[in-house]
């Protein structure tokens, strides 16, 4: 395999030379999504498929941000034999507009109709009934399939099929439009994991200097209950889709990334894996003969001068539970972690999401579940804090992931969401503490709010009253409390813009953008964790002032929404909202009279449109 071009999109194509007479060609495409976030980091999925199937096929790499560099793919004369396009959040029209291309080339120029494959996210987490309409939508005009589960050997096997001209059934995880019947037919998923991921990244092509790059060491998700999930729960047996990784590939690929990036482009590595999550209780074992392989690699290039050497210490971080950490430590495992950072880990984030019990009693008085609880976490506030307390006594830096607002979320979860936060020392570690939860179509989460909302003599779609996005597969659904939905409106009109910049300089931050020697203040997260306490402070002095109102009225707190046709004025006579405006002002501009990273210019951009 030779690398015989790269230009500034990452289009990269793949010269394979022992394939055969006249191999199909295949190009695989990664669709960066700029209308969820402008993400940068390395698209692995469409590389794992890759090298999955770099023996199967002529495989050439890409990808897009936006539609006038569609053409840079194609040459005019043919189609490759298979496209496939991934999908991640906030790029269906994007997609849309690769496959109107394909279409309109195969009218005009009498080519061949190549086979499109969609996998990625939106693919993948679809429900049926929009997965089924994306395919009639275009099965007619092309042939298509999409892949919702593990897609490297799904492609293998499509690719053979596709030789020999036939049709999907019984390949694994993907759905297709029956011919005969015209409904959407689906597989069952993948299960042999191990013998689809013990393969190695040849090397790192679609990485741009900026990125943060990563290794998959898993696939599926541990846990797999969360409501707010559209796959549905999995028992723990054989349906449970979630493997680890051989270790043997697993640090191969390590020292082919360090290879890739510090010799080609001379810059410090940082990674973040992507996998659900990086340690379970299912895991250990191979986490730790993971570790040992990586020790005994680290320790034979020590030995090595620095020009031979192909791997070295690297900084990364990775996501995981917080009660895995106090799991962790019961079973004396902590040198597990011990062993991490000696090898690089220096920052864990934790999908911490809420601090509310199972039992909490709501200040509305109504019979639901704690936020913990209507999420499907399985733990408690308790164990997610031990957690988080054994990792900062490790030293390690933490981000905290979290969702205070969610349709049914009450006025007291909110508060003592945020006090939480405050009093236990969380703030550093919250960076977005204003993150609304994504209804999703199909969702326990949507199944749990419709059933409440019936139970108690609702009309759901009363709730569920917006246009649903098919690109960013959120369900727009209204508060169950009016003067919380005014609450949250405020902080949206907050968010508009200062949420991208603090998405700026948190990847920034993350990629080593503002590094110090010596254990100096890192500016992007001093910033973050700046903005975090004005933010966190202001939602608790509004609902505090909320609270000292109803008292003075002589108002039941459990009637809090009767202030809501008021709220407003109660804003404007206390002018929290532009006392907190300028506070954040002066934060920005504090941040910006130091930032000298590359990130910078995009950061005077947004947040000029914020000063307008």
């Amino acid at each position: 395999m030779t690398l015989e071009n790269s230009t500034y999109t990452g289009c990269t194509y793949l010269a394979l030379e022992e394939l055969g007479d006249q191999p199909l060609r295949v190009l695989l495409l990664h669709l960066d999504s700029e209308k969820h976030f402008k993400a940068r980091s390395e698209p692995i999925g469409v590389e794992q498929l890759a090298c999955a199937n770099n023996e199967k096929a002529q495989i050439s790499l890409g990808r897009i941000n936006q539609p006038e560099q569609i053409n840079d793919f194609f040459d005019g004369s043919y189609l490759p034999d298979i496209i496939g396009l991934s999908l991640p959040l906030g790029s269906l029209e994007l997609a849309e507009s690769v496959i109107n291309y394909i279409i309109d080339q195969v009218n005009q120029k009498k080519l061949k109709k190549p086979l499109i494959v969609l996998g990625g996210y939106i693919p993948t987490w679809y429900s049926d009934d929009h997965l089924s309409n994306l395919l009639k939508k275009y099965n007619d005009k092309v042939k298509i399939v999409a892949v919702r589960s593990g897609g490297e050997r799904p492609l293998g096997e499509i690719i053979e099929r596709e030789k020999k001209n036939e049709g999907f059934d019984n390949i694994p995880g993907v759905a297709y439009i029956d011919p005969e019947t015209q409904k959407l037919r689906q597989t069952p998923p993948n299960q042999e994991f191990n013998s689809i991921l013990n393969f190695s990244l040849t090397d790192h092509y679609l990485w741009l200097p900026g990125d943060m790059t990563g290794i998959a060491g898993a696939q599926g998700c541990p846990h797999n209950h969360c409501t707010f999930c559209t796959r549905p729960p999995q028992d723990k047996g054989k349906n449970h889709c979630w493997q680890a990784r051989g270790p043997e590939q697993y640090v191969e690929d390590l020292k082919r990334l360090y290879w890739h990036i510090r010799r080609n482009h001379q810059v410090p590595i940082k990674i973040f894996f992507p996998d659900e999550e990086y340690i379970s209780e299912e895991n250990i074992e191979e986490i730790e003969e993971r570790i040992k392989r990586w020790q005994q690699v680290i320790e034979e290039e020590a030995k090595k001068s620095i020009e031979e050497r192909q791997l070295d210490i690297m900084e990364f971080e990775i996501s995981v539970r917080a009660d895995t950490i106090v799991k962790l430590i019961h079973l004396e495992k902590k040198d597990i972690l011990e062993a991490l950072k000696k090898l690089g880990l220096r920052r864990v984030f934790i999908g911490f999401e809420s601090a509310i019990p199972d039992n909490f009693q709501r200040w509305d008085g109504l019979d639901i579940p704690g936020q913990l609880k209507r999420y499907g976490k399985g733990c408690s506030p308790e164990e997610q804090l031990d957690g988080i307390r054994i990792l900062e006594g490790l030293g390690f830096d933490i981000e905290l992931g979290t969702i205070f607002f969610d349709p049914l979320v009450d006025l007291g979860e909110l508060y003592e969401n945020f006090l939480f936060l405050k009093n236990k020392g969380l703030i550093p570690y919250a960076a977005t503490p204003f993150s609304e939860l994504r209804i999703q179509e199909g969702s326990n989460m949507e199944k749990l709010i419709t059933t409440f909302l019936k139970k108690s003599g609702y009309k759901p779609e009363d709730f569920f009253d917006g246009d649903y996005d098919p690109s960013t597969m959120t369900k727009p659904c209204r508060y169950l409390h009016p003067l919380v939905e005014k609450i949250i409106g405020v902080i949206r009109s907050l968010n508009e813009n200062n949420y991208q910049a603090k998405r700026v300089v948190k990847q920034a931050a993350r990629g080593g953008a503002y590094d110090q020697p010596n254990g100096k203040e890192n500016l992007g997260w001093e910033t973050l964790s700046r903005l975090a306490e004005f933010e966190i402070d202001f939602i608790l002095n509004l609902i505090l002032l909320i609270k000292e109102t109803l008292e003075k009225k002589g108002i039941p707190l459990s009637q809090y929404d009767s202030l809501t046709e008021e709220f407003d004025n109660l804003l404007r006579e206390k002018n929290l909202l532009e006392k907190h405006k300028e506070a954040i002002r002066e934060v920005w501009e504090s941040h910006l009279q130091q930032d000298q990273s590359p990130a910078a210019e995009e950061l005077r951009r947004i947040l000029s449109v914020i000063n307008e």
